[in-house]
């Protein structure tokens, strides 16, 4: 299937394509689907200084959803709207879509929705949110980051007879209340690995656990993570985040049973409702990892039918979801152009380590 993709971000790449190795990076990054699509990565920054018009020569722009560049999204999207090019927006997780207050209303988060032809709901449930606000040709859909092939196909599925009595605590996905998923290792008497989380902060949390040991590890790769997850023995995920969650779904395709949030769709989906609490309930949370430790068949069972269900965000069903989206707003674009589509120059940039650019002409 060919595209001619741009995905535009926060990133400071510019005008190039690249791949994210999952052995130095992480290739569940939305980042990704430049490599998914065989497209270009362009940065706001960059476009904010020339001249816009060779964005309608592609046939998907996607823009990832930073508040800093919130009202370029507006900009780019109004100019393509009248265009063959489909514009999207992706939400970043870490951008707040939804209203705790009467002083958290922002309204220039739902003029770029409206701006754009798609936006691609972060969480699963949260379509009706989305959809009361869009009050023109814009659909929502869920969409999410695919995982690689290899993760869907078990290429990380550790079975429970190979696991050791650790659970792991990792500082970047799981910032909300790490100290919870240490409280309750703690009741358990498992050793914690804590993954990116700083020397001094893990001194902090000795003074309260004493008892526990733990083995600090520095952030990792996606494929270093998920070996280290899969040998775990239960996972602990009490975030606040309830979007949808790529810890959980590692878990599902490492064979690590995931107790998380119970206002989680991707905890819902993917694993039952005995594994899900508030995120404060340590006990209940503790009372289902004894479980799972002690009766086998159990584990056995909540492994296997969570490695399934993480099907659902393979490479294959995530590109459908994308391109019936993509199809969807094609069929609501009220205007058309005519004309030869321009072509760029992609130039190669530096980037992070375990990410591949390819210059091309």
């Amino acid at each position: 299937m060919e595209m001619k993709f741009a995905l535009l971000s926060a990133d400071p790449s510019h005008k190039v394509r690249f791949k994210i190795n999952c052995e130095q990076g992480d290739c569940t990054s939305f980042l990704n689907w430049v490599d998914i699509w065989g497209g270009v990565h362009l940065s706001f920054e960059a476009l904010r200084k020339e001249d816009n018009s060779y964005l309608k020569g592609f046939d998907v722009v996607m823009m990832s959803g930073h508040p800093h560049y919130i009202q370029d999204v507006t900009r780019i999207a109004g100019e393509l709207k009248g265009t063959e090019a489909v514009t999207m927006f992706y939400p970043e997780g870490s951008l707040q879509l939804y209203d705790a207050s009467m002083y958290q209303f922002h309204p220039e988060y739902y003029e770029a929705w409206n701006a754009c032809d798609i936006v691609s709901s972060a969480e699963e449930d949260k379509l009706g949110y989305y959809r009361s606000y869009l009050k023109g040709n814009t659909i929502a859909r869920f969409i999410h980051v695919p995982c690689t092939a290899g993760m869907t196909e078990g290429k990380y599925l550790l079975p429970r007879e190979k696991k050791q009595r650790y659970s792991v605590v990792y500082g970047d996905n799981n910032p909300n209340h790490p100290g919870v998923a240490i409280a309750c290792a703690e009741k358990l008497g498992l050793p914690v690995v804590t993954v990116a989380i700083e020397p001094g902060r893990i001194a902090d949390f000795k003074k309260v656990f004493p008892g526990i040991p733990f083995h600090p590890q520095t952030k990792l790769s996606q494929a270093a993570f998920l070996r280290v997850l899969g040998q775990s023995a239960v996972h602990f995920y009490p975030t606040e985040w309830i979007g949808t969650a790529r810890q959980q779904i590692a878990c599902a395709i490492a064979g690590t049973p995931c107790i998380g949030n119970h206002d989680s769709h991707t905890q819902r989906r993917l694993y039952p409702k005995e594994l899900a609490f508030d995120i404060y309930d340590i006990e209940g949370m503790v009372g289902a990892a004894r479980r799972l430790l002690e009766d086998g068949e159990w584990y056995n069972l909540v492994v296997r039918e969570a490695f399934e269900k993480a099907g659902f965000y393979g490479l294959e069903a995530t590109k459908g979801r994308f391109m019936e989206a993509v199809e969807a707003a094609r069929e609501m674009k009220r205007t058309r152009l005519s004309g030869e589509k321009i072509e760029i120059v992609i130039e190669e940039r530096r980037r992070a380590p375990g990410v591949l650019t390819e210059a091309v002409g």
